[in-house]
């Protein structure tokens, strides 16, 4: 089991709830204006790339590793949900 899969278990299980009730954040950079995007799924959901595209107005490309920990001070993989260093877009993705 990684560290990301062990965590979410730990979490999980300390707040009483399912795995797939716990937020996942994904991170995507624009690739024009190069601001980040947090992307937030929960359950089964899986992201739908197309909306998410058309919510920044512009292609999406993977976010680097220094980019994501210089805006939000956290290292991918463990990126929070509040309290980024730096003021990020962040969507819901709810359907």
């Amino acid at each position: 089991m990684t560290d990301t899969a062990k965590i979410t278990l730990t979490t999980a299980e300390s707040l009483s709830c399912k795995i797939g009730q716990i937020t996942k954040p994904i991170v995507f950079q624009g690739s024009n204006t190069r601001p980040l995007y947090l992307l937030l799924t929960a359950e089964h959901q899986k992201l739908n790339l197309i909306m998410a595209i058309a919510l920044a107005d512009e292609q999406l490309v993977k976010a680097p590793t220094n980019v994501i920990r210089n805006v939000t001070g956290f290292a991918i993989g463990r990126v929070s949900l509040v309290d980024h260093l730096k003021l990020i877009m962040t969507f819901f993705v709810i359907y």
